[in-house]
């Protein structure tokens, strides 16, 4: 009695880091006391596909009706993750699932599928603590020491890199958003490439 248990609305994130830095983050690294943790747990604060809503993001169920737990394998130089995020989203969403596959420590492809009723947008978020620019190959973060390239393979409608909120170490956070068209199937393959500085 008197403990309470926090309940993740994120599921299907991951943090990424390199060369000694995080690229991106968790802004939830905090206590589930803080006041905060009531807003910064929802999917939009954290490193998902998102499906929209009337140009919203989506909230995942909580309790999730589901079991979503990722499966995989991979050692010091790749990584193929695989997680069925089947029934972590409201209707119109049937079907969603994410891949994260790795061939190199350099480079991460990010694979979002995403089945729904009626056509939606989708929304790939990415957290970072540091600003985002972008340039010719795409969006870039940078740190003291590494460095992180996203590239969409996929055509988007709105893209936006912008100071939004406080990580739970109380400093800035900056939010990558890339939205999909409206489709029913959906099928986003992001790579993630990072770099020393």
């Amino acid at each position: 009695a008197g403990r309470r248990r926090a309940r993740a609305r994120h599921r299907g994130s991951f943090v990424l880091e390199a060369f000694g830095e995080e690229l991106a983050v968790d802004r939830g690294q905090m206590r589930y006391v803080d006041p905060r943790c009531a807003t910064i747990r929802h999917a939009r604060f954290h490193n998902l596909a998102i499906p929209h809503d009337d140009d919203k993001p989506m909230r995942q169920h909580n309790p999730c009706p589901v079991a979503s737990i990722a499966e995989g394998e991979g050692d010091e130089t790749r990584l193929n993750c695989r997680m069925n995020l089947d029934g972590v989203w409201p209707e119109p969403v049937i079907r969603c699932s994410r891949e994260l596959v790795g061939n190199t420590p350099q480079e991460l492809l990010v694979i979002d599928r995403i089945t729904s009723a009626s056509p939606i947008k989708v929304g790939f978020y990415l957290q970072s603590r540091f600003p985002w620019r972008q340039t010719a190959q795409g969006w870039i973060t940078e740190g003291e020491r590494a460095r992180l390239t996203v590239i969409a393979a996929w055509e988007s409608v709105s893209e936006t890199g912008e100071k939004d909120f406080i990580l739970g170490t109380k400093k800035p956070a900056y939010c990558l958003k890339l939205i999909s068209p409206p489709a029913v199937s959906q099928n986003l393959s992001t790579r993630l490439v990072v770099a020393p500085v």
